[in-house]
């Protein structure tokens, strides 16, 4: 049984959306021109990650109420804000990318056990799973590698992030309505 007031979780539902859009349409974009310059690819995940960030910490103002674990989300939210931000400033600096993906996959990792029973964790488990992964190999393989490497996989890893943000969406909005309290008169 759901354990939160469902009403205020499905007013946010729209946020989640626009983040799980925002992250598959950078995945397709990644994807789908992989002629586009390394830098380029880099900067536009600079900005992904600055934007993850801001929604990430702003998912976790709204579900601060509702989930017991909401901090993990605002830590998520804040350390990929700053890792945006410094993958902007030093693009070419691949173990940013490792940290990131490292710190990011250990704060889904803690949201999907920490948060069981109150919402779906598999697909967020097996991401934070895939990016500790990710940020594991990014440590070991010499640079220009690891570049070829994070052009491929952060495409696609955003591009199943942002389906596994839509999912979140469409659980939260599916929850159904509240209904009527129950009216009893003592006699």
């Amino acid at each position: 049984m759901l354990q939160f007031p469902i009403q205020p979780v499905r007013h946010y539902w729209g946020l989640i959306s626009l983040w799980g859009i925002l992250a598959a349409i950078f995945g397709i974009c990644a994807l789908i021109w992989p002629s586009l310059s390394l830098s380029t690819l880099l900067y536009l995940f600079g900005i992904f990650a600055v934007a993850n960030g801001i929604l990430g910490m702003i998912a976790a103002f709204f579900e601060r109420q509702f989930f017991p674990f909401w901090w993990i989300q605002l830590c998520a939210g804040t350390a990929s804000l700053l890792l945006g931000i410094a993958v902007l400033i030093w693009p070419f600096l691949v173990v940013l990318l490792a940290i990131w993906a490292v710190i990011t996959g250990i704060f889904q990792l803690s949201l999907a056990f920490g948060n069981r029973g109150v919402q779906p964790g598999t697909l967020l488990a097996i991401m934070g799973a895939v990016l500790i992964f990710l940020g594991i190999i990014l440590f070991t393989l010499s640079p220009p590698h690891a570049l070829l490497l994070i052009v491929w996989v952060i495409g696609l890893y955003a591009l199943v992030y942002g389906g596994s943000l839509l999912w979140r969406a469409w659980f939260f909005h599916s929850l159904p309505p509240p209904g009527p309290v129950p009216h009893t008169e003592e006699y």
